[in-house]
């Protein structure tokens, strides 16, 4: 286990971490070229975790790489795929992205097991099954 008190700032800083790692602070990986989630678990982020402005195409997973964190954002990203499992990420009240079907999960964050199948089936219904992706 890895434990980080300053902060994220690249994707150049979690080279050699050992997983799982908790960092007190944010993980900024904005502008970083990213076509994926970074291929490590965070188990805690105590701030912002932060992909703006990358290439990402699927959220397919994303609770098993971040269990905990309150704000997540997402902004200027392809995402085409994925997303329900934010709903399973500890404490996760912040949830931003332009794009309409991860507004639609963000109203659903805080509401439990029953909340994410309302929303699963509220993404099928308006066309975004690939969104109800876990």
């Amino acid at each position: 286990m890895s434990i980080i008190r300053s902060g994220i700032r690249s994707i150049d800083d979690l080279s050699g971490i050992k997983e799982p790692l908790l960092v007190m602070s944010n993980v900024n990986l904005d502008e970083q070229n990213l076509t994926q989630l970074p291929p490590i678990t965070f188990d805690y982020v105590g701030g912002y975790f932060s992909c703006m402005d990358n290439e990402i195409t699927s959220l397919v997973g994303i609770h098993k790489k971040i269990k905990d964190c309150l704000y997540i954002y997402l902004e200027r990203n392809p995402i085409k795929e994925g997303g329900l499992g934010l709903l399973l990420i500890k404490n996760l009240n912040v949830l931003r992205s332009e794009l309409y079907p991860i507004q639609i999960i963000a109203t659903y964050l805080g509401k439990g097991k029953r909340g994410m199948i309302d929303c699963q089936t509220e993404l099928i219904k308006k066309g975004y099954k690939d969104f109800a992706k876990l």
